[in-house]
């Protein structure tokens, strides 16, 4: 395990505004690889265990600016951070619910990466028996092959996995199985719904404007310029975030809080993790309208709220 100042050391080089991307990411690769050399990392005989450590490698990458050390020792604080996702992946490995277990199963398009690119490189890994065991870093030659190696897996795996969502919003796009499109639509026009609105303007071949729709449907121009974004496009990225699963794990173990500690000024009960966990968790999907209403707040603060301080946060974590 590399010691408090070669981790920050890393740290800084990470986080300083200055740093170049490639410095950056070649310091976040060597931090990645001293998170696996450490003896304190969580282990574990499951058999999808490789697949869990690599979901949280990649989380990791996307959160280390919100890592904050709580003792002396930094190093020892980073891999009980670190332990502390791990364990929450290796819980949802177990969990006898198979929508929660089908986010983190390894695909064959990730077994097809692993074997192109020979996965996340496990340097405590022994080799040999008994007292004659040597650890994979023992046998490394040149650490910078995998720097390499595991940038290369960790970036290929993020598309293909971006590629899979995509495509399943594009199905619940084009099949509303919940109806949540279908019923937003402005008032005393139910056909200019944002179901018709996003095959219309999004899935369609051949796209039309907002003011060829509002022509067709004899709608004022005004009324659909103000309900496209105010309504479908939340919805859309609210749909969006539900099949992401690094979002749906965030939103569920809200590791330091942070989505628990963000709430409307004198109201901690409307808060972005309960708020998220309606929105992007439950089944079917709760709308905004009907969470407002039951936390007897305007639906237009809630959106607001959700809007700039909920969605930053929520985004940070993804793909």
């Amino acid at each position: 395990m590399c010691d408090d100042t070669q981790i920050q050391a890393l740290l800084d080089e990470i986080r300083s505004p200055d740093a170049a991307p490639l410095l950056r990411r070649k310091a976040l690769s060597r931090l990645l690889l001293c998170i696996q050399r450490s003896p304190k990392l969580r282990r574990s005989r499951h058999p999808d265990y490789g697949h869990a450590l690599s979901l949280t490698l990649e989380w990791v990458c996307r959160a280390i600016d919100e890592f904050s050390p709580r003792s002396d020792s930094v190093s020892h604080d980073l891999i009980n951070w670190v332990n502390g996702y791990l364990n929450g992946r290796l819980m949802d490995l177990r969990n006898p619910d198979e929508s929660i277990k089908e986010l983190y199963r390894p695909e064959r398009e990730e077994r097809r990466i692993k074997r192109e690119f020979g996965g996340v490189v496990v340097l405590d890994q022994c080799i040999g028996e008994d007292s004659n065991q040597t650890s994979m870093g023992d046998l490394t030659a040149d650490p910078r092959q995998e720097i390499t190696l595991l940038e290369a897996w960790i970036e290929t795996q993020q598309q293909a996995q971006k590629q899979r969502i995509g495509q399943q919003v594009w199905q619940y796009l084009e099949t509303d199985p919940d109806g949540i499109l279908h019923g937003c639509h402005p008032r005393k026009c139910p056909d200019c719904n944002c179901h018709a609105l996003v095959r219309l303007m999004l899935l369609s071949e051949s796209p039309q404007t907002i003011r060829d729709i509002a022509k067709t449907a004899g709608t004022p121009e005004q009324t659909l310029y103000a309900h496209w974004p105010k309504k479908c496009l939340l919805l859309l990225e609210i749909i969006g975030l539900r099949f992401d699963p690094a979002i749906v794990a965030y939103v569920q173990n809200d590791p330091i809080q942070c989505l628990g500690n963000c709430h409307l000024p004198n109201q901690a009960h409307c808060n972005c993790r309960d708020l998220a966990k309606r929105l992007l968790l439950s089944a079917p999907p709760e709308s905004m309208g009907a969470i407002a209403r039951d936390l007897n707040i305007k639906e237009s603060a809630l959106a607001k709220h959700w809007r700039t301080q909920c969605l930053p946060l929520l985004k940070k974590q993804r793909l």
